[in-house]
């Protein structure tokens, strides 16, 4: 895998790349380190910077690191230079809950709505560990399943096991849908020998997220998975993804966006594998 992180010095920026090391040091593969200027001549400073601070990094010796200092805009660029450095995540920081992560949540949205691959967000301070545990939620929309691909590569790294989690639905044409999910992820785990299990709960729609949270904290899970769309009758949007983001425990969350894959590679989805 392919890991870039957004760099600005800050400790939450830090903390993101000690959690992508984490993963990188079980996977191996590539860290690309970014880190953004508003002019070209406060570019070699911030290289030797990120230098200085790379070599303390603990990094193992099958990683291979390496950085660029670009002028440019995070918030604007970040996906474009995801995309053409053909980075298989970004992994990225953010405050707990308060007034600059509400500001920040929705810049987070639009990061990720114009990108084509997933972020991981995890939070300041949060527990560094090994992933052992997912949780994914799904809904009625297949489209809610199509980060299961990144999620199950993650997994097989790791030796990681997924509980993907839904609502029970009652209206039969809704049942039918979840089954189909169901049926098709069951499918797509079993033939990547992954460990899963599906667990249906009987939770309003209102109620799921706060749910999702509890479920995954009691589980000890190590990241919550979701896919972000807005087309749908499960409630993930704006506000949905935000508050799984900053969620109480402080578990990461790998989130990507439907739109992006439906729109351009459909044979990105989990089920064209």
């Amino acid at each position: 895998m392919k890991y870039l992180i957004p760099f600005d010095f800050t400790e939450v920026s830090k903390n993101a790349l000690t959690y992508a090391i984490n993963l990188a040091n079980k996977s191996g593969g590539e860290i690309l380190v970014i880190h953004f200027v508003e002019e070209k001549s406060l570019s070699a400073g911030k290289e030797i910077l990120m230098k200085e601070y790379l070599s303390t990094a603990n990094l193992d010796k099958k990683i291979n690191v390496s950085s660029q200092v670009l002028v440019g805009d995070f918030f604007i660029d970040i996906g474009k230079i995801a995309e053409f450095q053909k980075a298989s995540v970004v992994v990225m920081g953010t405050h707990g809950v308060d007034l600059k992560q509400k500001i920040f949540g929705s810049n987070a949205i639009e990061i990720i709505t114009n990108a084509n691959l997933p972020f991981i967000v995890a939070q300041e301070n949060c527990e560094i560990k090994a992933i052992k545990k997912i949780v994914l939620p799904f809904s009625i929309e297949t489209k809610s399943m199509q980060i299961l691909r990144f999620v199950t590569d993650l997994a097989k790294i790791n030796d990681a096991e997924i509980v993907l989690i839904g609502r029970n639905h009652t209206d039969e044409v809704f049942k039918h849908k979840e089954n189909a999910n169901v049926i098709l992820a069951k499918r797509h785990l079993l033939e990547n020998d992954v460990k899963h299990r599906f667990e249906i709960v009987e939770v309003t729609k209102s109620h799921f997220l706060e749910y999702i949270i509890d479920f995954a904290e009691t589980e000890n899970a190590d990241l919550i998975a979701t896919t972000y769309f807005s087309d749908s009758l499960f409630p993930i949007f704006e506000k949905f993804i935000q508050n799984l983001i900053v969620n109480k425990f402080k578990i990461p969350v790998v989130c990507l966006n439907a739109q992006s894959l439906s729109h351009s590679d459909g044979a990105l989805s989990y089920m064209t594998n």
